[in-house]
C-alpha cells in the first residue's frame, strides 16, 4: 500500500482543493492505492476485514 496523502494542515489542505471539514486536517485519513489491486477490491477488504471505511475515487484510482 502506498500512501499519497496524511495529514494536511489547513493551508495546504485548500491548495489541494481539499473540503473545509477535511478528516486530513485533524489527522483521520489518508489517501492510498495499492499497486497491483483493484481499488474496489481493496476497499471491500478493509471494510470487511479491518472494519475501516473507505470513500473510492475510481477517477483517480485512489482510496480516502
Amino acid at each position: 500500500m502506498d500512501i499519497t496523502c496524511g495529514i494536511r494542515c489547513p493551508d495546504n489542505n485548500a491548495y489541494w482543493q481539499g473540503v473545509w471539514e477535511s478528516l486530513h486536517i485533524l489527522g483521520e485519513a489518508i489517501d492510498c492505492y495499492c499497486l497491483g489491486l483493484d481499488i474496489i477490491e481493496f476497499a471491500k477488504i478493509a471494510w470487511q476485514v479491518f472494519g475501516i471505511a473507505v470513500r473510492v475515487y475510481q477517477h483517480r484510482n485512489l482510496l480516502i
